[in-house]
């Protein structure tokens, strides 16, 4: 028998939904409001009408959990309003959606409607660990999956650049195609490890993460988790067509970080700069967020994540 104290009754949820997102369905907005006040939860609906709106109302709003019905990208910008409030903070929630909701498959959570609600009602959370980047003298933006540079983050932009598709997934196999045969900027990485060494490397991506997976069910590293602290360093040396090629045969059999001409390493800092001075696209949690240089460490505040029952 447990002697974990029970979770706290439910009272307010602010639900943050972002129609824009892949795979958004009123229908099942509609249903998880219906499941939580038949539960006796009040529920305030927040629609975002242009990136920023939700993180802009979050201060305003009065609740227990902040459910957020988006992919990762508006999950992202929850995350960066939520850790500015005060304590005790919201819990977090999440109905996913999206291109490839990465956090979703890292916590396994639900989908339905009703099995989302039955989460909040529920009340259990698990530790959502962050991560920070910081672009010269801005404030350090916190990310909750990856910051990478290099070959996958100029895909990114590529299909950010050219508005967001019905097809979002075919855009960046034709992106990554395309970008697998054109001239690359090399990316420098100059990191420090947990033991205090110092590690240099020249790689054609550079990717410092908190989640085993990357875009989608791809497994990058079985060794680090959203769940846990730290960050790991996995870095592609090579960048010609064939290193591409083999990094995406590895990627889909879940071996990448563990390949040859890999650097797999668990990390505290992390910069990230251009080799040749031409400066490198950088994303952050799957969306386009400037380019190089830029510094990456661990996030010291932690958020609480809600996830469903066991079993």
């Amino acid at each position: 028998m447990s002697d974990a104290p029970s979770p706290d009754p439910v009272r307010r949820v602010a639900l943050l939904v972002n129609p824009a997102a892949g795979g958004h369905r009123p229908r099942r907005i509609s249903r998880l409001v219906d499941r939580l006040t038949a539960r006796g939860i009040e529920v305030e609906t927040v629609m975002s009408a242009e990136p920023g709106d939700l993180a802009r109302r979050l201060p305003e709003l009065r609740a227990d959990v902040v459910a957020v019905a988006g992919g990762d990208g508006t999950i992202d910008e929850v995350v960066g309003a939520l850790i500015e409030l005060p304590a005790p903070r919201p819990v977090l929630a999440v109905m996913p959606s999206g291109t490839a909701n990465v956090l979703a498959l890292e916590y396994r959570l639900p989908t339905a409607a009703d099995a989302v609600a039955a989460a909040i009602a529920g009340g259990l959370t698990r530790p959502l660990h962050l991560g920070t980047a910081r672009f010269a003298d801005e404030a350090a933006r916190p990310f909750f999956l990856m910051v990478s540079a290099g070959f996958d983050a100029e895909v990114v932009h590529d299909v950010e650049a050219r508005s967001r598709r019905r097809f979002k997934k075919l855009a960046f196999v034709g992106a990554a195609l395309g970008r697998a045969f054109a001239p690359r900027n090399v990316v420098t990485v100059e990191a420090t490890t947990t033991a205090g060494e110092r590690v240099a490397v020249r790689a054609a991506l550079a990717i410092v993460t908190k989640a085993r997976h990357y875009g989608g069910r791809f497994v990058l590293t079985k060794r680090t988790s959203s769940a846990v602290a730290g960050l790991r360093l996995v870095a592609l040396v090579e960048g010609n067509p064939i290193a591409l090629a083999r990094a995406a045969f590895d990627l889909a059999t879940g071996r990448l970080d563990e390949a040859p001409g890999v650097l797999s390493q668990e990390v505290a800092e992390v910069r990230l700069c251009a080799a040749n001075g031409e400066p490198v696209a950088v994303q952050i949690d799957g969306e386009p967020f400037g380019h190089t240089p830029v510094a990456i460490r661990a996030e010291t505040t932690v958020l609480d994540l809600i996830v469903p029952a066991e079993g």
